[in-house]
């Protein structure tokens, strides 16, 4: 038993979608994560800081798209083993949120060109050949798609006041602090929000 994780453990009877929505906004308010591979050459983990494209919609927020040069080393690492997480911090709040899930690389231009904006042009560079200029027609870009498998998160619970009484009161009474709200997404909730997303397409289409 994990104490801590018991009493922050979110016990009420919050909706699959609530959950979702929540983890949408969350994501949208960090922009940066920590993804986490299996080196190709070693099988030993390796982590670097990534900033993924906004959630497509509120629907299938875990899965999330990043921006790759097809040199980089992650790359291989995800064609040999797709198993990856994705870490997120927010400092200010201590909130986070960890996504299991299975990456895979996509060259599909079309995709890339939806997704482009000038902001990706200086992780790429210009190497003056006319070719590789860091453009949505670089043929080293490509995309990294990373559909969650589980989702387990933490949201702040009260402001900084509260949470310091109530960890000066644990170290009276020896009982862990509530101090978040700790929140998993299985793989049932999550296909619930694809689901949602694709009778939205539907819709539109």
């Amino acid at each position: 038993m994990d104490p801590p994780r018991e009493v922050n453990k979110d016990s009420s009877a919050v909706t699959t979608e609530k959950k979702i929505e929540d983890l949408y906004n969350l994501i949208r308010g960090i922009g940066f994560c920590m993804m986490t591979t299996h080196c190709k050459d070693t099988g030993k983990l390796v982590s670097r800081a990534m900033s993924p494209r906004h959630p497509e919609t509120p629907d299938a927020p875990a899965d999330l798209w990043f921006y790759v040069n097809e040199n980089s080393p992650k790359v291989q690492d995800i064609e040999a083993d797709p198993n990856v997480n994705l870490a997120f911090h927010k400092q200010n709040t201590s909130e986070w949120i960890s996504i299991s899930g299975t990456a895979k690389i996509v060259r599909d231009r079309n995709k890339i060109k939806q997704f482009y904006s000038p902001d990706v042009r200086p992780w790429f560079g210009d190497l003056h050949d006319g070719i590789h200029d860091g453009g949505p027609e670089d043929p080293r870009i490509a995309l990294i798609l990373v559909t969650a498998d589980t989702v387990h998160y933490c949201l702040k619970d009260t402001g900084p006041t509260v949470q310091t009484f109530r960890i000066a009161k644990s170290l009276i009474t020896g009982e862990p602090p509530k101090v978040s709200v700790e929140r998993t997404l299985e793989q049932d909730e999550l296909k619930h929000g694809r689901h949602l997303r694709e009778m939205d397409d539907s819709i539109v289409d």
